[in-house]
């Protein structure tokens, strides 16, 4: 009986201790939960006391069980798990910088499904949306207000709207 005082008092003593189980606890603050679980039972074969403490962080978690009964019956287990990670870009902590240069004066650039059209669909899959898609697209669909951009109307209108484009340029990059 004397070994499952000892027991329960082990027990007790590592749950109320201010620091855990595997040493001075971290400035950081991280998900931590210890738990301890003590039953005792008796019965007119004898006592029996079981307990249980188990503590998780993060991503590892270690316990220990164990049993001692009156005739001096004892056994304990042991457990340790980990979980790992796999490996990534935020892991690393990288990020790349990637540039993609396209003729802005190419009017098949723009017209991505190649119907001879430019769309505000097609613009702002380019661009995204907001206003200055949509006052590109406008802009350049001036002459007919069709809602459509066909590829006379772009060579007209690009070398007036897109800084960079010339006529002779765009006269060039056409189909």
């Amino acid at each position: 009986m004397k070994l499952a005082v000892y027991f329960v008092a082990i027990l007790v003593c590592v749950q109320l201790s201010p620091t855990s189980a595997w040493g001075r606890r971290s400035r950081k603050s991280r998900k931590s939960k210890t738990s301890v679980d003590v039953k005792v039972s008796a019965n007119k074969g004898g006592a029996k006391v079981s307990g249980a403490v188990k503590h998780q962080r993060d991503n590892w978690s270690a316990g220990v069980k164990g049993t001692v009964d009156s005739d001096g019956n004892w056994g304990v287990v042991g457990e340790l798990s980990a979980k790992f990670k796999k490996r990534s870009v935020d892991w690393h902590n990288k990020h790349y910088i990637v540039t993609l240069s396209v003729d802005q004066c190419n009017f098949n650039v723009y017209d991505v499904d190649r119907d001879g059209y430019i769309t505000m669909e097609e613009i702002k899959n380019i661009f995204g949306e907001g206003k200055g898609p949509e006052n590109l697209f406008n802009d350049l669909n001036m002459t007919t207000d069709d809602n459509v951009v066909d590829e006379k109307e772009f060579i007209a209108m690009a070398p007036l709207l897109i800084r960079g484009c010339e006529s002779t340029d765009l006269q060039n990059n056409s189909l």
